[in-house]
């Protein structure tokens, strides 16, 4: 019988003491990266610090997951505090952590061995992963807050500028009637229904920028701006969407739209199917794709690959539904989703 011996495994990304040595060279060259008002802000320091400190922290985790057990159920690193920062600012701090990174590791020196080299390459494609998550985080944070800022707002015109101005002109009505000359109050009273009229058109615009678009048109919307043209996409929708509540069926769209972005960038699909039904119960909705599919245990141990699907499962539960993903090697991809609709109108 033969045998045979497994490939040796390249070695550990980052070694031990590595990060904070990567860390401690970022602190120490990122004054000369910040112009003469940037290097007055304390704030801005620490927290460009702070973001790289974390960066970092996510590439060691990764390498844990990747190098034995002692990764596994490893808690996912805080997000980068990037809010707040400029395009500019977070650019040149993700390109001086690189640096910094490539430095410590080959040195300052010439002919670096291919090991090394190798290593070196490894930590970078690591620092790029954490980067690329760590942004798509504010992004998903970003829209959150400006969708509920925009719902804030306009529950707040109608609550307060709409209450107020109804109870004006119910009093100008009142004194209208009992003056013989109300030409002033007619002027005050026409004044106040277009201010009405104008509140009422504010309220529908902010509100129909948070209204999500029917799930399959807005599937349809992003497949037309990121869909490859090899592959073959197919979206199907049954029964009355709108017994779903707004809040609900956005998250529902998030998660789908996740769903199909993951298909579409690491499958390696052919064909992506996504079915919808909405009961008077229940809605269900299948993703399914016949790309490379992975080990679910695998990405778990891998906080920057596995974010994606600890999102759309919170996203899923948040709402009291439930989240399925079936995938192997070589079977492709199925995500299942249950939410019940109970106490819709």
């Amino acid at each position: 019988m033969s045998s045979v011996t497994a490939a040796p495994r390249p070695s550990t990304t980052l070694l031990p003491g590595e990060a904070q040595l990567i860390l401690h060279r970022f602190r120490y060259t990122l004054p000369r990266e910040l112009d003469a008002e940037e290097r007055q802000s304390a704030e801005l320091k620490s927290t460009l610090v702070e973001g790289a400190k974390r960066l970092l922290s996510r590439v060691q985790t990764a390498t844990r997951g990747s190098s034995g057990a002692d990764g596994a159920g490893a808690p996912a690193p805080a997000s980068v505090p990037w809010s707040g920062l400029r395009a500019d600012q977070v650019a040149m701090a993700c390109a001086l952590l690189k640096e910094c990174a490539l430095l410590q590791i080959i040195g300052e020196r010439r002919g670096a061995d291919e090991a090394t080299l190798a290593r070196a390459h490894r930590v970078l494609r690591a620092l790029s992963s954490a980067i690329k998550h760590s942004l798509k985080d504010q992004a998903a944070r970003l829209e959150d807050s400006v969708w509920e800022e925009r719902r804030r707002l306009a529950r707040d015109l109608h609550d307060h500028l709409g209450g107020e101005l109804a109870v004006a002109l119910r009093r100008i009505e009142l004194h209208e009637a009992e003056l013989k000359d109300s030409r002033h109050l007619k002027a005050a009273k026409s004044s106040v229904q277009e201010a009405m009229r104008h509140t009422r058109q504010l309220i529908g615009d902010i509100c129909t920028r948070t209204v999500t678009p029917p799930l399959d048109e807005g599937l349809r919307t992003f497949v037309a701006e990121a869909a490859r043209s090899d592959v073959d996409i197919d979206i199907s929708s049954v029964g009355e969407e709108r017994a779903i509540p707004e809040a609900d069926r956005r998250e529902i769209f998030l998660v789908l739209r996740e769903c199909l972005r993951n298909a579409l960038t690491h499958s390696d699909a052919a064909r992506v199917t996504i079915s919808l039904r909405t009961t008077q119960h229940w809605f269900h909705a299948r993703v399914l794709d016949d790309g490379i599919g992975f080990l679910r245990d695998h990405v778990e141990d891998h906080p920057s690959a596995s974010h994606g699907l600890r999102s759309m499962n919170e996203r899923i539960e948040g709402i009291g539904g439930r989240l399925r993903i079936d995938s192997a090697p070589g079977r492709g991809t199925r995500v299942e989703i249950q939410v019940p609709l109970h106490g819709c109108s």
